[in-house]
This record gives C-alpha cells, sequence and structure tokens, in this order.
C-alpha cells in the first residue's frame, strides 16, 4: 500500500477501506486492519503468583513471539494516545542532597522500553525489516521499527519543542500512521509462515487493543470479528499455549467484550493505564500472560481448591460399588440365614454358612478391590495426567472450571437498569 494516501482503519479485519484524513485515526479496538487469508499491500521488504512457564522452543516460541507482538502493538498505540504532556522535574545534582533512584518506571519510560521490546520480537519473528517505500516520505528507504522508536523517543521528551517539531497531537498521529503501514507489512511478511502464527498476531493484537484502547476516540467494536477471533484464531493456538489457556481466554474475554460494547463500564481514573478500570488491567494482565505462554494457566488455582471437587466426582462414581458390595453382603447374609432355618441338620446348615461366607467375602473383596485403584488412581492424578480414561475426563473438566474461575475477573458493570442488565 503507498502511503502517499493517508487512510483510516476500516471497522472489520475482513474489509479494509481508505479514505482522505488529515491524520490517521486511532485503530479500531478489535481490528488490526488486514485481513488474515489475503494480503494488503503489493510492495514488501521484509528481512497471582502465578508460576513462570518453562521456555517454549521453535514454533511454539514463534507464536507466543507473534501474539506478544501484536498485544505490544496495540499497547503502543494505547500508550501513545494516554500519554500527558510532560511536568518539568528539576533535578539537583550538586550533591546537598540526596537523589533517591525511581522505585518505578514513568510513562515515558514505559513507552521507549516498550518501543525496545517490540523490536526485539519484530526481530524474532523477521518483520523489522519492513520498510518505508514512499517517495515523497523524508523517512523514504528506512525501517519502519527505526522511524517509529526515533518518533518515541521524540514525543517522550521532557522539553517538547512544538515550533520545532510540531505538535504533540501531530507527532503522535505520525506514530499512528508509522504503526498503522507497518502493521500492514507484517500482515504481508507472515503470509509465508506457518498460518497459527499469524493467527497468533491477530489474536494478540485484538485482546491488546481490548485492553490498550478501551475510551480512546474513534474506536469502533466489530462483534462478527470478535467472533471469529474466539471461535477461529484462538483454538488453533491451543497445542501452543498452557493446557487449559484457550478456555480461560475463551471465557473470559465475552463477558468484558460485551461489556465495553454496550457501554456498560465507567472508564478508570487512572488515565496513564490507558483509561482501563483497575479490573480491565487485571484482567488484560492474564491475558498477555496466558497468550505469550509467561505463566501457566494451572498457576493461577490454588492446587487444594482445585483438587478437591475432582475427588468428590470420584467419590461420586465409585459410590454405586460400595452399594453393590453392601447388597451383595445382604443377599447372601439372607440366603444363608434361610437355609439354617430351613434345613435342622447341621452339616448342612454348615456348609451352606460357610459357603455364603466364602462367597459373599470374595464378592466383597473384588469390589473394595476396584473402588480403591479407582480412588488411589484419582488420589495420583492431583500431581499426574491419566490418559484416555473417565477418570481423566474428570480431571480435565474440573481443571477447566477451576481455570476459567481463576482467570475471570467480572466487569464493573454500571447499573443502568433491567434492560443493560439482560444484555450481559
Amino acid at each position: 500500500m503507498d502511503e502517499t494516501t493517508p487512510s483510516v482503519v476500516a471497522i472489520s479485519q475482513e474489509t479494509t477501506t481508505t479514505t482522505a484524513a488529515a491524520t490517521p485515526a486511532v485503530p479500531s479496538t478489535m481490528t488490526p486492519a488486514a485481513a488474515p487469508t489475503a494480503t494488503t499491500t503489493a510492495a514488501t521488504t521484509v528481512a497471582t503468583t502465578a508460576v513462570v512457564a518453562p521456555p517454549a522452543s521453535g514454533l511454539q516460541q514463534s507464536v507466543h513471539n507473534a501474539a506478544e507482538l501484536g498485544w505490544a502493538i496495540a499497547e503502543l498505540l494505547g500508550r501513545c494516545f494516554t500519554l500527558p504532556v510532560a511536568k518539568p522535574v528539576e533535578l539537583d545534582w550538586s550533591g546537598g542532597k540526596l537523589m533517591a533512584l525511581q522505585g518505578m518506571l514513568t510513562p515515558r519510560e514505559k513507552l521507549r522500553a516498550l518501543v525496545e521490546h517490540i523490536r526485539y520480537l519484530a526481530d524474532t519473528l523477521q518483520v523489522s525489516d519492513c520498510f518505508i517505500d514512499n517517495d515523497p516520505d523524508p523517512d523514504n528507504g528506512k525501517r519502519y521499527i527505526d522511524v517509529i522508536r526515533a518518533n518515541v523517543k521524540q514525543l517522550c521528551k521532557d522539553a517538547f519543542d512544538p515550533a520545532n517539531e510540531g505538535s504533540f497531537e501531530q507527532l503522535r498521529g505520525k506514530i499512528n500512521e508509522r504503526v498503522f503501514f507497518w502493521d500492514l507489512k507484517i500482515h504481508d511478511a507472515l503470509q509465508d509462515r506457518p498460518a497459527v502464527i499469524h493467527k497468533a498476531y491477530l489474536v494478540g493484537y485484538s485482546l491488546g487493543s481490548l485492553r490498550w484502547c478501551f475510551g480512546l476516540v474513534d474506536t469502533k467494536l466489530d462483534n462478527a470479528y470478535m467472533q471469529k477471533v474466539l471461535h477461529e484464531y484462538l483454538p488453533t493456538l491451543g497445542p501452543y499455549l498452557s493446557q487449559f489457556s484457550v478456555g480461560g481466554l475463551t471465557g473470559s474475554v465475552p463477558p468484558w467484550w460485551d461489556a465495553i460494547m454496550n457501554q456498560l463500564i465507567k472508564p478508570g481514573s487512572d488515565v496513564l493505564e490507558g483509561f482501563a478500570p483497575g479490573e480491565l488491567q487485571q484482567q488484560g494482565h492474564i491475558w498477555s500472560s496466558l497468550l505469550t505462554g509467561e505463566c501457566d494457566a494451572l498457576s493461577y488455582v490454588n492446587p487444594t481448591i482445585r483438587n478437591r471437587p475432582f475427588i468428590w466426582q470420584v467419590f461420586g462414581m465409585i459410590w454405586p460399588l460400595f452399594l453393590l458390595a453392601i447388597l451383595v453382603l445382604l443377599v447372601f447374609v439372607a440366603l444363608v440365614v434361610f437355609v439354617v432355618v430351613s434345613y435342622h441338620n447341621q452339616i448342612v446348615s454348615g456348609v451352606a454358612a460357610l459357603a455364603g461366607f466364602l462367597a459373599t467375602f470374595g464378592v466383597v473383596q473384588t469390589l473394595q478391590r476396584n473402588a480403591g485403584d479407582i480412588l488411589q488412581k484419582a488420589v495420583s492424578e492431583a500431581t499426574a495426567t491419566l490418559k484416555g480414561s473417565y477418570l481423566d475426563q474428570i480431571w480435565n473438566a474440573n481443571q477447566q472450571k477451576a481455570v476459567n474461575q481463576a482467570t475471570f475477573i467480572p466487569p464493573p458493570i454500571v447499573a443502568q437498569g433491567p434492560q443493560a442488565a439482560r444484555k450481559l
């Protein structure tokens, strides 16, 4: 796509339309502006106490990096459009008093660090060597990531000079424009990779936009596209994410999506975090950790809590065996009593009693042994995986339920009457 024609982001990921605009609009909350199955440019030059998940390798790591790159690009736009004008800070280096080191990064330091991380991710995916190919552009021939990095560094300057560098809004618009066209070329560059890498990038950007573009002007939500992300793109990432991660994501995204789409959430007071309320910030951190493989899904769940329902379900499965053993015992006892009462011969009574005792003992022992084996396997399943059995199905269902509950932060719905509540 030639950059001589300014563009605004289309509502849907499936169709990209271009119209004249002085400054590119903030990208859609849900759509990176390129179809997942068709190229959009003709010229592309490509060169909680959560436990950290084990390192991935090969294709799995590429999937994680692609999802993280999509998320980071959405975060970059969100941070740029919520970055306040810098306030002068007086630093005294005379030695008269100690200037303590910063305990936390400032918004500008976070933004600069984010750009450096984006460059690293782009290098690992081999999409950093996408060049600007517009002759009238003063940055023609330069890499997009280098120009974006320079513009962000300029935006983050404490002493911003509007006379020489343009207005704060103009510089943000320039960054938006560079990211917009680089995103198109990233889509093209990922077409010759395994399809799951491109889908990971789409999912990462979509969920990142849901978190970081909340409350920004001109952001639009495309329900059809989000349904495609949840039910088509996200499931393909299952083999490359930790177990139960896909279920946790598909269970937590729709409530937030519905609440935001129906405007039932009040923007948070922390403008530096993208207008997102505290609950959305927590939920976004969980989404990012699961998508990028930073944390295992089960690490969000207390082991004692997640195993308890499983043990009770196993008891529910084996109690018929104990009941059957009791019934068999009662039947044999009844038969022995009947024989003893009916026949007054002591030898016959003794033989019947002995036979009944041995038969009852054998049946009861068999039933108890089977029930004990099932229970022993159930207890061992607290730390191991049993494949292809009914116990495995019970185990997985309980783990998924526990993960869904632990990785979902309910959205803070603003009360707007019963009709608004029914929308969710």
